[in-house]
């Protein structure tokens, strides 16, 4: 899964390896990450529309929501998908 940013500099994805990585729209060039948190496939990404948090799910049952601060990614309290 990919998203663009709200200002469309960067690019979120998440990934098979159960990473999420942010991109620069222009370069294409690995701007942040890998991020880990999640125990399986990442199969969704989006910037909220304030550009300074992502929200991940995965097969894992989980939904994390992610500050991204200057390049870094720290997790917010994760959603359990089994409650």
């Amino acid at each position: 899964s990919v998203a663009f940013s709200p200002d469309c500099r960067r690019i979120v994805s998440g990934s098979l390896d159960k990473t999420v990585r942010i991109w620069d729209a222009d370069t294409g060039e690995l701007f942040a990450g890998p991020y880990t948190g999640h125990s399986d496939e990442v199969n969704s990404v989006v910037f909220l529309p304030d550009g300074h948090r992502v929200v991940s799910g995965s097969d894992d049952m989980t939904i994390h929501v992610w500050n991204v601060n200057g390049g870094e990614l720290s997790i917010i309290p994760s959603v359990n998908g089994n409650s």
